[in-house]
């Protein structure tokens, strides 16, 4: 990612969180504004896998497996409220 990229991913960023500012929720705002904390560490991304293969396996079924799961339960949640 370009520092390029970076400026337009940041002001998009900011115009969503002061729409949701103005419009919807302010908390949602705040929220919305943390995704540029995020940005330095996407940049440091060097295209490479880590060093350890068993490491790497591990964290992928682990995602793979919490992402199906987690909104199975929270959509478990939403039907028992």
């Amino acid at each position: 990612m370009t520092i390029d990229h970076v400026t337009w991913v940041m002001f998009y960023v900011a115009i969503y969180a002061t729409v949701y500012f103005f419009a919807i929720d302010k908390v949602y705002r705040v929220l919305q504004m943390a995704v540029v904390f995020a940005i330095p560490i996407i940049m440091t991304y060097n295209g490479q896998r880590g060093k350890n293969q068993r490491w790497n396996s591990v964290m992928k079924w682990l995602f793979y497996i919490y992402y199906p799961l987690h909104l199975f339960v929270i959509g478990w949640i939403q039907y028992v409220r």
